[in-house]
């Protein structure tokens, strides 16, 4: 087994900037795909935030491309520019020791355009190119790192778009989750001959015999409260000891001092005298868990990154635990139904009694959480998620859901014709009507927002929004013309980043219309 970086040839200085953020064994996606990517080979990934995904494609970037050119030589495609500046900075702390230069479309970069890597959602980076302030004529790799949450999101016609003006034989590197059937009709028209992880799909040894639950937590963006509530809870329910997995020994020293601050005994797994032992490893060699293992709660503070660390920590032993970021869910739900477990979200407070009606409402909530692809969802709110608590979040978004009529038929649209709500995606690409909004650059707002408030407003699809442009003091959001009328009377009114919007048809599209009614008007 690949124990370090090292084992899989990376430069000294790499290996060293990696083990000073905590990074010290790769796992194994980084196992089985940084070389397949250092050689230039394409790669279609089912995997996701967890995995160790920037790492994996950051480092071959690193290693591969040549940090003397000018201009991008790479360029990534995330689901939202939040996500574009956050994954920018986090790879440039590596990219310092190979001369690479990194930016984002998105904050404040020097220079973004002419970075060795960029980072980008796909609407910025279209418009980048339409606008000739971007050149992707160079570019040797292109990575689309969340597949699924950008289609999610409606960003996929421009991924469509981006990825024909590459050159042909430039690497296309893709990770999802899910990897669905539209997803492998992606690969087989773009990524032909391409590597696939994983390889193939076998039953990893050590597997449990039968079912095992494991609860998960989702929380906001700290995960020390959440690993408090679960070790206070644990030893007041009758546990003997909680073993808290990390990802790293610094991961673990920080865990251990945040829990003994808060007067929790800590210790190294096998201190009888600590009913909380602190590991950096998969799986201790010491203790064995004694004579009642079952008494042992093994909490994971760090996602783990692959199957085998999944079942080293939580084959054996009592109740199971794993703290999770949102955008970390989909991977965990990946890997644990690949080992046979069954996920259980950690148990709260009693509900107190309802009524019918709103047992019928929450039924209808536990069936999309199970059914639903929720990780573009999850995408939109992880900035509200960083202020609030998940169950503050949720809450809000139900009480905007229940009180809120249901948004009138527009006048011109047939009987029997489909509400927004139901409109489904169309084989060929919709006729776009630009709308005026009313906010801009100066308030603060981004795509994502004038995204989330158009769907969330009004229940249509993100597929009937296109391109989004934001200015100084105003933006220009593309729809579907069938849903402008509804779009334009669900905002007017509200508030995006706190400050009330106009919404209206842009002129030059009030022009076309006017234009068009005096034709139809005739002499």
């Amino acid at each position: 087994m690949i124990e370090s970086f090292e084992d899989l040839g990376i430069r000294p200085e790499l290996v060293e900037a990696l083990a000073s953020e905590g990074i010290e064994r790769p796992t194994e996606l980084q196992e089985e795909v940084i070389s397949i990517l250092r050689s230039g080979h394409s790669l279609m990934a089912a995997a996701g935030p967890g995995a160790g995904t920037l790492v994996t494609y950051g480092v071959a970037l690193l290693e591969r491309l040549d940090a003397t050119a000018s201009g991008p030589a790479a360029l990534v495609l995330v689901p939202t520019p939040i996500a574009a500046d956050e994954l920018a900075e986090s790879l440039a702390r590596f990219a310092v020791v190979t001369g690479h230069t990194l930016a984002s479309l998105s904050g404040l970069w020097a220079a973004p355009t002419s970075a060795h890597i960029l980072f980008a959602s796909p609407a910025l980076a279209l418009d980048a190119v339409r606008e000739s302030r971007l050149k992707l004529d160079a570019v040797a790799a292109l990575v689309i790192d969340g597949a699924a949450a950008i289609r999610g999101l409606g960003g996929w016609p421009a991924v469509e778009t981006l990825i024909g003006l590459v050159p042909s034989e430039a690497q296309r590197v893709v990770f999802t989750l899910p990897l669905d059937l539209e997803m492998e009709e992606f690969a087989l028209r773009h990524l032909r001959k391409a590597a696939r992880f994983p390889a193939r799909e076998a039953e990893p040894a050590g597997a449990a015999a039968t079912e095992r639950i494991i609860e998960y937590v989702v929380v906001g963006s700290s995960k020390d409260e959440a690993a408090r509530v679960v070790v206070s809870q644990a030893i007041s329910g009758g546990a003997e000891h909680v073993l808290l997995f990390c990802r790293s020994d610094d991961r673990a020293a920080d865990a251990g001092d945040v829990l003994a601050l808060h007067g929790f005994a800590t210790g190294a797994p096998g201190d009888a005298a600590s009913p909380i032992w602190v590991s950096a490893e998969t799986e201790p060699t010491a203790p064995a868990l004694g004579s009642a293992p079952e008494r042992t709660v093994r909490l994971s503070y760090d996602v783990p990154p692959d199957r085998r660390t999944l079942l080293r920590r939580h084959t054996r032993g009592g109740r199971a635990v794993v703290l999770l970021l949102p955008r970390e869910l989909p991977h965990f739900k990946d890997i644990v139904a690949r080992v046979g477990f069954r996920p259980l979200a950690a148990p709260g407070a009693a509900p107190p009694a309802l009524d019918a009606q709103l047992t019928a409402f929450r039924e209808q909530l536990r069936q999309a959480i199970q059914d639903e692809d929720l990780n573009p969802q999850i995408l939109l709110l992880e900035p509200l998620l960083q202020e609030f608590s998940a169950a503050e979040v949720a809450a809000a978004a139900v009480a905007l859901l229940r009180r809120r009529p249901p948004v009138p038929t527009a006048e011109a649209e047939p009987t029997g014709a489909p509400t927004p709500t139901d409109a489904k995606p169309r084989a060929r690409p919709p006729a776009w009507t630009r709308l005026f909004f009313g906010v801009g650059q100066r308030d603060g707002v981004g795509p994502g927002d004038l995204l989330g408030a158009v769907t969330g407003e009004t229940g249509i699809e993100g597929a009937l929004v296109g391109k989004i442009e934001i200015r100084d003091t105003f933006s220009l959001v593309e729809v579907a013309g069938e849903v402008a009328d509804t779009v334009i009377r669900a905002l007017n009114g509200t508030t995006i980043r706190g400050r009330a919007v106009r919404v209206d048809y842009d002129r030059a599209e009030r022009a076309r219309m006017r234009s068009a009614s005096r034709r139809a008007a005739g002499p």
